[in-house]
């Protein structure tokens, strides 16, 4: 490996290490209390090193949505080879049910923070996230062509169905399924008999 290339390989893994104690201390502390500073201390490097590659705070969230989505789109495509697209449906709900639980960190960054929203909308596209989108509405259409579930709104159709399934992982990662007094277990296993029941009402 040559000097640029090593040079190059060095400033990914400094990124990813920004990133990556960026979804740690957001989460911790907020993304309002969280201070550019905070997360340079976290990684023990000087705030001016932070801002060799994010040029605010603003910008560095950006970057977490992008690393957080990508990470979700690339779960989902492997369901790709699954012939039938209501299975492949399925599977993804399944995907991103597993995706919130496994990450919980970086989900709610990507879903429920709500404050740098406008600050992100005057930046670059949310690409990742809308290809992400983009691929639970192909499915949903596919689905459609097939007759599987009822010929409407594709992109609607697809909303609504991430919006379910949005609902089910924020009341079990906020914790309120406790109101059920059941088992850690038997909550998870709810949730994803829960999509199962609303695939099944919404198909032929």
């Amino acid at each position: 490996m040559g000097i640029i290339e090593r040079k190059e390989r060095d400033k990914i893994e400094m990124r990813d290490k920004i990133v990556k104690a960026a979804v740690e201390v957001f989460s911790e502390e907020g993304y309002e209390k969280t201070s550019i500073r905070t997360i340079a201390d976290r990684i023990e490097y000087s705030p001016a090193t932070i801002y060799l590659y994010f040029k605010d705070k603003a910008e560095l969230l950006q970057a977490v949505h992008e690393v957080g989505f990508g990470l979700l789109l690339e779960e989902m495509q492997k369901v790709q080879a699954i012939q039938n697209p209501l299975e492949r449906l399925r599977e993804i709900s399944y995907t991103y049910i597993r995706f919130s639980m496994e990450h919980p960190q970086q989900y709610n960054l990507m879903f429920i923070l709500m404050e740098p929203m406008e600050d992100m909308e005057r930046e670059e596209p949310w690409q990742k996230g809308e290809n992400a989108f983009a691929f639970l509405q192909s499915v949903v259409e596919e689905c459609m062509q097939c007759g599987l579930i009822p010929n409407k709104n594709a992109k609607e159709m697809a909303f609504f169905c991430w919006a379910f399934m949005h609902g089910l992982v924020s009341l079990h990662n906020r914790c309120r399924m406790r109101v059920l007094h059941l088992s850690e277990q038997e909550n998870r296993d709810l949730v994803f008999k829960a999509v199962e029941e609303w695939i099944t009402l919404h198909s032929h």
